[in-house]
């Protein structure tokens, strides 16, 4: 992950909503301004970027990077069997035969320790119009990373070397498997909340290799915090961890 030497919007879109925070660049840690907008994308986007203005940020930074929901987001795990140059070519090419679309916007990731690529694909139409909310407020939209990218980080203590690592979604589970502290199985379940457990043991079972009981860590996010999940979390012992609530933005600014 790259330094910020000067200061960034971080914006995060949610579902029905957009949050959009300034934090001192190079080391800084701390939240300056923030601002939220309520309602779909993209005009979350514009009402999140008036709320920081009218909170008295004078001048917004002119870059900003988003996180978008990972319902958003198109996924795949391919074999890093063709050079890394083709990577593009290859992926495109999964994408179109999978799914029949041409107009995605591509990024990979190598992953399970260079045997394969993390295919990240979103919608060119979703990301122009994003991009296009962040111009009008004079700012240019440098990068785009699914929720997916930021829960890791967010999290990457707390994660089992060996095990199953369940991020709960407003509209269904990602469900990863890690081996020896590398991703190396993941699957998108669009599922309701009583789907949710058969869809978990399903997915635990068929990557099991042994009698042992891999360890499983379910992570809610600000958007999904739910009773049910939790008590049947508990009652399979599978560990639970929460987001962090965003912080506020701080009286000092660097």
């Amino acid at each position: 992950m790259s330094l910020r030497w000067k200061s960034e919007l971080d914006a995060v879109l949610g579902p029905e909503r957009c949050e959009v925070s300034i934090s001192p660049g190079l080391f800084g840690t701390r939240v300056a301004a923030h601002g939220e907008g309520i309602g779909n994308s993209p005009g979350a986007i514009t009402l999140a970027l008036q709320a920081l203005v009218a909170s008295g940020q004078p001048m917004l930074p002119r870059r900003a990077r988003l996180t978008v929901p990972d319902e958003r987001v198109y996924f795949a795990m391919l074999p890093a069997a063709s050079p890394w140059s083709r990577r593009l070519e290859v992926a495109t090419r999964h994408l179109v035969e999978s799914l029949g679309r041409q107009d995605l916007r591509v990024q990979i990731s190598l992953v399970d320790a260079g045997r394969s690529w993390l295919v990240a694909a979103i919608e060119e139409a979703d990301r122009q119009a994003w991009a296009q909310a962040f111009s009008e407020a004079g700012v240019a939209l440098l990068g785009i990373q699914p929720a997916l990218t930021r829960d890791l980080l967010r999290i990457a203590s707390e994660v089992p070397t060996d095990g199953v690592l369940v991020l709960i979604r407003r509209e269904g589970v990602m469900l990863l498997l890690l081996r020896a502290g590398e991703l190396t199985d993941l699957r998108w379940e669009r599922c309701s909340e009583a789907e949710f457990e058969q869809r978990v043991e399903a997915f635990v079972e068929s990557v099991r290799t042994d009698a042992e009981p891999l360890p499983v860590v379910v992570f809610v996010d600000e958007y999904s915090a739910s009773d049910a999940i939790s008590g049947i979390a508990t009652a399979h012992r599978w560990r639970e961890l929460r987001a962090v609530p965003a912080p506020q933005p701080s009286e000092c600014v660097a």
